[in-house]
């Protein structure tokens, strides 16, 4: 069956004075930045891609995790509007993969977790509030994605990055490989020569993969999907506003330079 995808994106508008996740009791509260770019928003991303019976729905959200609760309510609530308006077939929990890009610059309180709720933001506590921006963004977006697929081919691309990056976490680092030939070890389980600056800047995954598509009769690009290790976290807890941080400029400098309308 041929390649089918969509793409779509929501804001994600949050009330002022929400507790920061990531920095648990030592985070501040935040606030909209009060900017109109999309580098400094909070967005909830969603690209489908379908052929046949195989399908997934791809959901990046400007946040520091997933959370199943939110994940299985926008299932669903899809599943609801496919059953009343007959727009899409229903979809099971394992086809919505929804994937937090860990900005410690957004609110907490939508796990639905005992303990993230209560320690991964302060004040802690869930709040229903949160999770139904979250929820409906996500849903919105997804019916969006679904409805505006269309016939595609897709790309897989993986490549280094390195040089840019170092380890903050060196010791623990080399509890696992030790420190002998750890610089071989780790070059045998990236599968590339290690190129970086210090040891620190050697003890790191550069690899950068990317899932490209594109339109089938014009090969006009849809969108793209990365992933790459790297904490999105450089703002830290003192900016105290609501902030996509590095994904932001990541996502906005991408579709500039692709021509994509859509990226995460």
């Amino acid at each position: 069956m041929p390649l089918e995808c969509g793409v779509a994106q929501r804001e994600l508008v949050f009330q002022d004075g929400l507790g920061l996740a990531g920095y648990g009791p030592f985070a501040g509260q935040g606030c909209h930045a009060g900017a109109a770019e999309e580098q400094h928003q909070l967005h909830a991303r969603v690209m489908y891609l379908g052929s046949g019976q195989a399908r997934v729905f791809i959901a990046v959200v400007d946040l520091w995790a997933a959370s199943l609760y939110v994940q299985q309510c926008v299932v669903d609530r899809l599943n609801e509007r496919a059953s009343a308006a007959a727009e899409m077939a229903s979809i099971e929990d394992h086809q919505f993969l929804m994937i937090g890009s860990h900005t410690h610059s957004a609110p907490g309180h939508f796990s639905k977790n005992r303990l993230y709720d209560a320690f991964a933001q302060s004040p802690g506590g869930f709040e229903d509030s949160v999770a139904d921006v979250i929820i409906d963004a996500l849903v919105e977006a997804g019916l969006e994605a679904y409805t505006s697929r269309r016939g595609a081919r897709a790309a897989v691309v993986s490549t280094m990055l390195q040089g840019v990056g170092s380890n903050r976490s060196f010791e623990a680092f080399l509890r696992n490989f030790g420190r002998g030939n750890w610089q071989e070890q780790w070059a045998s389980r990236v599968g590339a020569p290690l190129i970086g600056t210090g040891e620190r800047g050697l003890a790191i995954d550069p690899r950068l993969h990317t899932l490209w598509v594109f339109e089938a009769e014009t090969d006009q690009p849809i969108g793209t999907f990365a992933t790459v290790g790297c904490h999105n976290a450089a703002l830290g807890r003192e900016v105290g506003l609501y902030h996509p941080d590095l994904a932001g400029y990541a996502c906005v400098g991408v579709k500039a330079a692709a021509g994509a309308p859509w990226a995460a």
